[in-house]
């Protein structure tokens, strides 16, 4: 005997991304990094820093993911006649957040 599923008994399916988080003032940061392979570790430091100073260490995981794709995709791709001399050895990378 074959029966029909209840329409009225439905499951939510189960979410695998966190609660959005509300921001209540905007953050603003601002990044120099070398234009070398230890730039994106830099850039996965600082973020994980800062996530910790605002009580989102449970988005870590998936901003460091995130980050460590932009900024070594910054190091590989910047043309070497572009990059900045020796001396100075940053590269600019500016991220803001913001409760709008």
């Amino acid at each position: 005997m074959r029966t029909e599923p209840d329409p009225s008994h439905t499951e939510q399916p189960q979410l695998d991304h966190p609660t959005p988080i509300p921001f209540h003032h905007p953050w603003q940061y601002e990044l120099n990094f070398p234009c070398a392979p230890r730039g994106p570790r830099i850039a996965r430091m600082t973020l994980c820093a800062i996530l910790k100073a605002h009580g989102l260490t449970e988005l870590a995981e998936r901003a460091e993911l995130l980050v460590s794709e932009l900024a070594t995709n910054s190091v590989r791709h910047t043309p070497r006649a572009r990059r900045p001399s020796a001396s100075t050895g940053c590269t600019p990378y500016s991220a803001s957040a913001s409760g709008t």
